[in-house]
């Protein structure tokens, strides 16, 4: 009986800590944190700029220049491996952006 409290006890501390894709509030936003995987800066070229945390890619800047869109702030550029605590807008099952919201951001966390 001792066994199976404890493996009943085991599993359940296991499940709490397993890792879960954030999931939007009600008008799409995503608020979380997790550890920095990729960086991307290709948007200095036209392109997009991303950081990847947890597997949710957050794309932090565009080529855009001519419509002059809101972005939010990614304070500073994280490093692979540091953490980091973003908010954003979801734009699919594992990918958001900073667009949109001054209230968007990725901030390094300590």
């Amino acid at each position: 009986m001792k066994f199976f409290a404890a493996l009943v006890a085991a599993t359940v501390m296991l499940t709490a800590c397993a890792s879960t894709s954030p999931r939007p509030d009600a008008n799409g936003v995503l608020t979380f944190s997790g550890k920095v995987s990729a960086i991307d800066t290709g948007c200095y070229v036209d392109g997009v700029c991303t950081a990847t945390v947890d597997g949710v890619v957050v794309t932090t800047m565009t080529g855009e220049r001519l419509n002059n869109p809101v972005w939010g702030e990614p304070n500073s550029l994280p490093a692979v491996g540091q953490r980091a605590e973003v908010r954003c807008l979801s734009t699919g099952p594992s990918s958001c952006t900073l667009k949109g919201s001054r209230d968007y951001h990725l901030r390094v966390l300590p």
